[in-house]
């Protein structure tokens, strides 16, 4: 016979494990701000406790066949250092010749990682994004059993000390830890963006060890860096799309709600309320920003939305707070000189321009500004040419709006009518761009109408030529994008 006591002991046993199989642990899910290595499910359980729904679930960070084969044999280095720089440069590899976007998210989809992995080994990766091959960087860092976060960088050790140049999410590294020592002093830190072409203003320059330029670094938890995600499909979305702008307002309240305070993602979300014509509110949301981080590039964007709102005297406030705080901030200074510009403050304006000038030479926004002030001195041939070399250094339908309407103005028609087309069809699937579109096409044709000029009062005069008729302007006209 059994004893009792062992009966009673096994009895017990088997209680308990019935209790295990059958009563679920409860799941722990990290606070914001609470840095751990998530997996997809947990991080799915925190984000839908942050309040993210189903419908706008997000898994940026997944590990797939893509991801291990990008990694490749690199996995089998020796654990630590060795195995983190031997995963950085066979993604590096992937990366060379691809063009990196410091700040500006475009119009594209913004990639997951598995999906970005995938491109990259078709071939079929021209332009990425900080986010996407940081993010890409640390899944398959993860992969190969490295305790490894997405981190905002916010200070460089570059011509350009601040990270960003929008002031929205902009700049992001990859930092390495000890298994048990997440947030605390890094093993390694790479910026991925230093593998591809950047400019070097912004810390270019690189070489395949992605060596960080970074002085100043914010570590995210897994649930903040995938709100970011969030946040810059809303932003893409809205530019891509104007007429779905009432998702991307819905995904970036969800972004903010579901991250640790962030002042770039304020300023995003500020450029979401902007794009659907909400003007007033994207200066409230951007406002917010300064109660986090006081900023050149945090600064520098509110000025913009103050402009927008007509508040020309308080921009030029933030904007000479902003270059106090960072004189390498190249943006204010263009800024800057284009306000005092637009108030007859030439020589103040040439001062701030030759700053930006000798900061960021090759910069798309330098080189645009120069263009104005060259075609506003009349110096038409000269701007005709800035404005060529800045629309071929950036996408940006704004940039290709001028120099059509600046070639109309100057009589270059045949080359008009051949931008005009592309014009057209870029613009053919956006109701925005097509009603900026007509409404740069009127003023072109005002532009390239001249006026007669009025008969002198004095008929002594009459034989005497006509004054040549004044230049009309080539500010673009002012047309809302979205609802």
């Amino acid at each position: 016979m059994i004893p009792f006591a062992l009966l009673a002991a096994l009895i017990f046993a088997l209680i308990a494990g019935a209790s295990i199989l059958f009563h679920k642990k409860k799941t722990v899910v990290p606070k914001p701000g609470q840095l751990a290595v998530l997996d997809d499910d947990l991080l799915r359980t925190t984000l839908i406790r942050r309040g993210v729904p189903a419908k706008r679930m997000v898994q940026p960070f997944s590990i797939d066949e893509n991801v291990r084969k990008l990694v490749g044999g690199a996995k089998n280095a020796k654990r630590g250092i060795p195995r983190a720089q031997a995963i950085a440069e066979a993604l590096a590899k992937k990366l060379a010749g691809v063009r990196m976007r410091v700040s500006d998210v475009g119009k594209a989809e913004v990639r997951s990682a598995p999906k970005l992995a995938k491109a990259l080994l078709e071939n079929k990766v021209k332009v990425a994004i900080s986010y996407e091959v940081s993010a890409l960087l640390m899944t398959m860092l993860r992969s190969a059993e490295l305790s490894a976060l997405l981190c905002e960088v916010h200070e460089l050790d570059a011509p350009m000390r601040s990270a960003d140049a929008t002031g929205t999410l902009g700049r992001y590294a990859v930092a390495v830890y000890k298994e048990d020592a997440l947030g605390r002093k890094p093993l390694v830190i790479f910026d991925p963006l230093r593998a591809g072409k950047v400019p070097a203003w912004a810390g270019g320059g690189g070489d395949l060890k992605m060596a960080s330029k970074a002085t100043k670094i914010y570590p995210l938890d897994d649930g903040s860096a995938a709100a970011h995600f969030l946040m810059l499909q809303a932003a893409t979305l809205i530019r891509r799309a104007p007429e779905d702008s009432p998702d991307a307002y819905e995904m970036s309240k969800l972004a903010l709600k579901a991250a640790s305070p962030s002042a770039s993602l304020h300023v995003a979300r500020a450029r979401v309320l902007l794009a659907s014509g909400g003007v007033a509110d994207a200066l409230n949301e951007a406002t917010k920003a300064l109660g986090i981080r006081k900023d050149a590039p945090r600064r520098t964007a509110v000025a913009q939305l103050m402009v927008a709102n007509k508040r020309a005297g308080d921009a030029r406030t933030h904007l000479e707070a902003a270059i106090k705080a960072d004189p390498t901030f190249w943006p204010a200074q263009a800024m800057l000189a284009s306000l005092h510009w637009a108030m007859g403050k030439k020589d103040d304006g040439k001062k701030h321009f030759e700053a930006a000038k000798k900061l960021a030479p090759d910069a798309s926004a330098v080189v645009a500004l120069e263009a104005s002030r060259k075609l506003a001195d009349g110096e038409l041939e000269e701007g005709i040419a800035l404005l060529r070399k800045a629309a071929a250094k950036e996408d940006s339908m704004a940039l290709r709006f001028k120099l059509y309407l600046a070639l109309m103005q100057i009589g270059k028609k045949d080359e008009a009518k051949k931008l005009r087309q592309q014009l057209e069809k870029s613009a053919s699937k956006n109701p925005a761009l097509k009603r900026a579109l007509k409404a740069v096409d009127q003023a072109a044709t005002r532009a390239a109408t001249p006026q007669p000029p009025p008969l002198p009062k004095d008929p002594a005069k009459l034989d005497q030529p006509p004054p040549m008729p004044k230049i009309p302007s080539l500010k673009l006209p002012d047309v809302k994008f979205g609802k």
